[in-house]
């Protein structure tokens, strides 16, 4: 520790005092230029006082900064020293040729040297001993420390000021380059050296070094590394990241597409579907979601609006068609009926206030923008190519890959490196099973998932769910946003045109009708731009019922004609029947069998019942038949 004497005069930062009155933390100092005497406590006098000598001591907790080798040596050093101190070896014994009261420290010093060259192989002079036991007395174990291990100085320190430059320059350009190795980039070192000094060009270190110099200042930015992390890293701005928080449900809504690693059966073999999810920053609740086949269009986001502003209760049942999908997939591990009603009773009720999406064409539709006008939502676009405008969102997807996607048949990976043999033999799910399965994962795993972004200010240990965190975060506010009933949520529907015949109408392949319809079949509306057809709202995620809007706008539902048989014992199996799909492979070879006269190869059939037997061939007497000739009448 450093001192002051009382009865030398002190030099303070406003000129020289002597000190005439100590009490407690305060002294009393009477200036030697003209001026009355000034009462500071000792701590403002430690700040105030010139000329105190620099405090010499180690680190206190040098030791946790250098590895596990070093301090081992450095406690090693620490037990010997011990010794010669106090005579006390490690198990607390003491020696005679170490006992304080027999030997001097002279004595001591020389047995230790002798007994580290003959026990443990280390040969140390004198003065090297001498030198420790100091620093022992002065730093205690952190004195032990070798120099070498904590030493201050990076590993370019060293480096000439141009090979550091033109190496600089060189790691620059590798952004927007394909991926090389580290010796591509010596290389290109080397020649932007001799273009541009010459004869007078540094000699670049050894090839080792020039590798440890390429790590220390690649700095993260993956040179070496994938093209496309490459390139995103690059589109960072160089400056301390701002963090906006978000307090309170609704502030910011974050909007963003992904193809997910999976493969699910269709009618046209096997696709990857899309994932749409809609999710609030302050809560991460995912307030809604889409999934679709193909690109995803303006006309399915409105959809995803009207599920954020309609809580599940109030939009139209779907209880059929859910148990038409158990039924027809009951591995699939679905949450009972009465689990799945609790967690769509524990829905996340969130109003958007502000919307954050892209700039892809689908988020920038007419539609899109409309349906948010409509409610009075803010639309915030993110930058070109900055993905950490959205990154809460873009580390959702990651999560959902990780606790739901890669769980499931079909999965692919995250690349095609990390694709599974024959994948595509898998049982792959179908699109309704998906979709049931992802809406559990929302409403039962996700939502009552503790978050590693959702802690306790006071103790970030502490985390809460999004449920939690959207139920404590409700009190806050007090306006009531009121949520939309069945008939506004489907009036946010898909709209087509159709005509009421006496069937019902048509979608795709299925006939929707309904009693309240027989006034209207083979009549048209009174909307002359659609030639008289009838505005029906279509739902993409119920298939068992579709919304006309009759004459004064009311809501007419109508189901599917054969509705009763969804649920029918068999109805699961006739379900599973797969289209005949011809595969490339399959086509190459019926079309060389046409132009070769080849037979293409036939799986074996079975054998004809009884029923089947064919008449034999010399039934059908050819004989007498001649060839066809076109010039004969």
């Amino acid at each position: 520790m450093r001192e002051l004497s009382l009865n030398e005069p002190l030099q303070l930062d406003t000129g020289t005092y002597d000190v005439i009155e100590r009490a407690g933390n305060w002294v009393r100092l009477r200036p030697h230029h003209p001026g009355e005497t000034i009462q500071i406590p000792t701590a403002e006098l430690a700040r105030r006082v010139v000329g105190l000598p620099p405090l010499e001591a180690a680190p206190v907790r040098s030791l946790e900064t250098i590895g596990r080798n070093g301090q081992q040596t450095a406690l090693k050093w620490e037990q010997h020293l011990i010794q010669l101190e106090t005579g006390r070896g490690p198990d607390g014994s003491i020696r005679p040729e170490y006992d304080l009261r027999a030997t001097t420290q002279e004595q001591r010093i020389t047995t230790k040297i002798s007994e580290l060259k003959t026990h443990h192989g280390e040969t140390i002079s004198r003065a090297t001993l001498m030198r420790k036991l100091k620093a022992y007395r002065t730093h205690g174990a952190a004195g032990l420390i070798d120099g070498r291990a904590a030493q201050a100085h990076g590993p370019i320190d060293r480096l000439d000021d141009r090979i550091h430059e033109t190496l600089a320059h060189v790691l620059a350009d590798q952004k927007l380059r394909s991926t090389g190795t580290a010796s591509r980039i010596i290389f290109e070192t080397q020649a932007r050296l001799i273009r541009r000094y010459g004869a007078a060009a540094p000699k670049l270190p050894s090839k080792a070094s020039m590798y440890r110099y390429i790590d220390a200042m690649d700095a993260g930015r993956h040179s070496t590394g994938r093209a496309t992390t490459r390139r995103s890293l690059g589109n960072r701005p160089q400056r301390t990241f701002a963090q906006a928080s978000k307090l309170l449900p609704g502030a910011e809504v974050q909007i963003d597409s992904t193809s997910l690693d999976l493969l699910i059966r269709t009618e046209k073999g096997e696709e990857r579907p899309t994932l749409t999810i809609m999710l609030d920053v302050a809560t991460r609740s995912i307030i809604a979601w889409t999934l679709r086949l193909g690109a995803t269009k303006g006309v399915d986001h409105a959809v995803l609006l009207a599920q954020a502003l309609t809580p599940p209760q109030n939009r139209p049942a779907r209880d059929n068609q859910r148990a038409v999908v158990v039924a027809s997939a009951p591995k699939a591990g679905l949450l009972s009926a009465a689990e799945h009603e609790a967690a769509r009773r524990s829905a996340p009720q969130v109003f958007p206030k502000s919307v954050t999406i892209d700039n892809g064409r689908d988020y920038d539709s007419a539609t899109f923008r409309s349906a948010l006008q409509r409610f009075g939502i803010e639309l915030t676009l993110s930058a070109p190519h900055t993905p950490t405008d959205k990154a809460h969102v873009e580390r959702t997807f990651g999560s959902i890959n990780s606790l739901f996607t890669q769980y499931l048949p079909g999965y692919v990976g995250k690349s095609v490196v990390d694709r599974g043999y024959n994948t595509k033999k898998e049982a792959l799910l179908d699109f309704w099973t998906l979709y049931e399965l992802f809406d559990d994962f929302v409403l039962h795993t996700w939502q009552n998932r503790p978050h590693a972004g959702l802690t306790n200010r006071v103790d970030p240990s502490i985390r809460y769910s999004p449920n939690q965190m959207l139920t404590a975060a409700s009190t806050l506010t007090a306006t009531l946003q009121v949520p939309l009933t069945e008939a506004d949520y489907i009036s946010l529907l898909p709209v087509d045109h159709r005509t009421i015949g006496s069937t019902g109408v048509q979608i795709g392949n299925r006939h929707y009708d309904n009693e309240l319809l027989h006034p209207l079949r083979r009549t048209k509306s009174s909307n002359p731009a659609k030639n008289g057809k009838w505005t029906v709202h279509i739902d993409p995620y119920n298939w068992q019922t579709v919304w006309v809007v009759g004459p004064d706008q009311e809501l007419i539902p109508c189901t599917t004609r054969d509705a009763h048989l969804d649920l029918h014992p068999f109805a699961a199996e006739l379900g599973d029947v797969q289209p005949f799909v011809e595969t490339p492979a399959a086509r190459v070879a019926r079309e060389g069998a046409v132009f070769g006269g080849v037979p293409v190869h036939q799986p074996p059939q079975a054998a004809p019942g009884p029923a089947d037997v064919l008449p034999p061939l010399d039934v059908f007497d050819i004989t007498g038949f001649e060839p066809f000739d076109p010039t004969k009448d």
